[in-house]
């Protein structure tokens, strides 16, 4: 018996449609089926990546102070 941990993808079974997903427990996998779970997880993990990269502290150091300022004020931040 195989026992695996995984992330469930938004819209997978045991997945709640969260940008993390969910941790939940598969037994007994095919290695066809490892494959594509891995492959999901995979996915899963570099969109969450994507995601943080957005707001690290080498994005906003790389941008300029009008850049920051103009996203600050279209969002409505304070100046």
């Amino acid at each position: 018996m195989v026992l695996a941990w995984g992330i469930a993808a938004p819209g997978a079974p045991g997945g709640d449609g969260d940008a993390t997903g969910l941790l939940v427990g598969v037994a007994e996998h095919s290695s066809d089926d490892r494959r594509r779970c891995l492959q999901s997880e995979t996915t899963a993990i570099l969109a969450l990546a994507d995601e943080l990269a957005k707001g690290t502290t080498e994005t906003v150091l790389a941008k300029s102070d009008l850049e920051l300022g103009i996203e600050a004020f279209t969002r409505g931040g304070m100046l």
